[in-house]
């Protein structure tokens, strides 16, 4: 009788921690307290790779060297733009066939941004079921997306042909991502599952009434109501949504000037943000915070969390973070955004890109205290029921001891 493989690996791929990092973190914590060695395969910008080691303790971490340097210092070469992909997955495929020949696992977790993804997350993932016996899962976190969405899409039509028929077992962090991926590539049920990612926000490590952070949101906010954005600024994130209800309020006459309304995050649309609001002149009623040192305090000094987005979400941990502190969510119809906040009970749900709509939700919650105290405390009844870390630790543990239990 042989004896059980121990050794799991994980590979992970991204430009920061998300959600679905946090969660694998927790996992592979787990699964060296229960005895389990690990071994973590790294890819991504060097601050990436760093969180993760930093947040480790004990596993083998192996990296593999991502090329985008190369590719920034060649940006104007279109064919080699339009080769990038292509030639990461290759990179990534043989690298990983190095790695994983005539190795043993007890099983290989592939985490992937979203459907299709990283092409190094895909790669990884092809190779382990090509040169291992080990159960392959890979998590999908975000909404797959179609050929008719994107017609780069008809250049995966040979890797999804190949991979939906494969036995790789597809993670989800909510049920629509699951859903969504089932009709794009028509994989069969009994290989998707949704597993929720626990999201709980870390206390703030300054001493008691020192920490930075709380002392330049105090100045900022003073005796005003503050209501909460947080993420990357992109398109899909749904700011200019979310300016648009704050205009709309005041051409109704409706926007109080107790009102103050935080942005937390940077990216590649803060500029043109920036000039939004500007032209609606709303300087005084919304502040960009930039990338903040103490997610505790920003979510404490708010009143309502608003997460506008448009597309391109699955189960965003701060929805979760914010119901952990009894905070109210305006949330848009997106994706597991709806799982997670119940109408009328713990937040307010909107169509996405719908700004009387968006509007609506924030006059309703900021004028109404009572209100805004009845749904936060059923949204941490809510988070601690479904959403907390310690209920997807135990999801996890049920899953990897179903299928992947090292015989």
């Amino acid at each position: 009788m042989t004896s059980p493989v121990s050794q799991c690996g994980f590979y992970l791929d991204s430009p920061f921690l998300s959600g679905a990092e946090h969660q694998a973190i927790n996992n592979i914590r787990d699964l060296q307290a229960e005895g389990n060695t690990v071994r973590v395969f790294l890819s991504g910008k060097p601050e990436f790779c760093d969180a993760v080691i930093q947040r480790l303790e004990g596993a083998r971490v192996d990296f593999v060297a991502n090329p985008t340097e190369f590719f920034k210092s060649n940006a104007n070469s279109k064919a080699l733009i339009l080769l990038k992909d292509w030639l990461l997955f290759a990179r990534t495929f043989f690298w990983a066939l190095s790695q994983l020949v005539k190795k043993e696992f007890r099983f290989i977790h592939v985490n992937n941004g979203g459907y299709p993804g990283s092409s190094s997350a895909r790669a990884f993932a092809l190779a382990a079921i090509l040169v291992t016996r080990a159960p392959v899962f890979m998590t999908v976190n975000n909404l797959a997306v179609s050929r008719s969405e994107s017609a780069a899409r008809y250049f995966d039509l040979a890797y999804d042909a190949l991979i939906a028929k494969s036995r790789i077992r597809w993670i989800f962090g909510s049920q629509a991502a699951e859903a969504r991926f089932q009709k794009v590539l028509g994989v069969r049920t009994e290989r998707t599952h949704t597993l929720r990612n626990g999201a709980s926000i870390r206390p703030c490590s300054s001493p008691p009434g020192k920490c930075p952070e709380l002392l330049r949101l105090q100045q900022i906010v003073g005796s005003k109501l503050a209501s909460l954005t947080i993420g990357h600024l992109e398109t899909r994130k749904g700011h200019k949504s979310l300016v648009d209800a704050i205009a709309y309020l005041q051409t109704m006459g409706k926007l109080e000037q107790n009102w103050v309304f935080l942005i937390e995050g940077l990216g590649p649309e803060e500029g043109a943000l920036l000039r939004l609001v500007r032209e609606r002149q709303l300087e005084d009623k919304i502040v960009f915070l930039g990338r903040g040192e103490c997610l505790y305090h920003t979510m404490a000094l708010s009143q309502v969390l608003i997460h506008p987005s448009i597309f391109g979400e699955d189960l965003p941990n701060v929805v979760s973070e914010a119901m952990s502190m009894a905070k109210p969510v305006i949330g848009s119809a997106v994706a597991g955004i709806p799982e997670q906040v119940i109408d009328g009970d713990t937040g307010i749900i909107f169509e996405p890109g719908d700004i009387k709509a968006l509007a609506y939700a924030i006059e309703r919650l900021l004028t109404d205290s009572k209100l805004r105290r009845e749904m936060g405390i059923a949204g941490r009844a809510r988070y601690f029921s479904d959403f907390s870390p310690g209920v997807s630790r135990s999801l996890y543990k049920d899953f990897y001891n179903t299928y992947g239990p090292g015989q």
